[in-house]
């Protein structure tokens, strides 16, 4: 029992190469730009259909939790959050710090929308090097969505019906 215990927590403290993610100066704007123009065609009931990039994504999340404080050095917080669109999925790298050391958690997953709120269905995830079950991954993942803190993050137009991953670009629709 000792050593699967020691051998769990040797792959949960394996760091994951973080991906190369683009950056554009101009990204966040874009990506504001684009809620924005969400927002406001939510507002007076135009159907509307928005696609975001990985680079604009990541600059919008980044841009979020920054204001939140929810990236910094404080106990259990988030280091760095990385995302990666592929095909129809999104792949998500985070560091956290957490009892004075950084873990690394990959999770992948459909994107979906639910009572407003920017939602990921998890399909696979991992801890460091540490696999992740099925279940454990999905109630990490509700906690992470359903937390006060975040809830305002994720938060979209009420009349959004969808929201996919398509040729590498997040689309949010106000139509099905």
């Amino acid at each position: 029992m000792v050593a699967v215990t020691v051998i769990a927590v040797v792959l949960i403290l394996q760091e994951s190469a973080l991906p190369k993610v683009s950056t554009d100066p101009q990204a966040m704007e874009r990506a504001h730009e684009k809620m924005r123009d969400l927002a406001y065609a939510s507002e007076i009931g135009r159907p509307v259909s928005i696609e975001m990039d990985a680079v604009e994504l990541n600059a919008w999340l980044r841009s979020g939790l920054l204001q939140s404080n929810g990236l910094g050095q404080q106990q259990g917080s988030l280091r760095d959050m990385r995302m990666q669109l592929l095909d129809n999925h999104l792949r998500a790298h985070l560091v956290l710090a957490f009892l004075g050391t950084t873990l690394s958690l990959e999770l992948e997953g459909q994107v979906a929308v639910a009572d407003g709120q920017l939602q990921l269905l998890p399909t696979r995830g991992k801890l460091g090097a540490l696999p992740l079950p099925q279940a454990i991954l999905k109630n990490m993942v509700a906690r992470v969505f359903e937390s006060s803190e975040q809830r305002e993050q994720f938060q979209l137009p009420k009349d959004i019906a969808r929201t996919y991953i398509r040729d590498e670009e997040l689309v949010i629709s106000s139509f099905p």
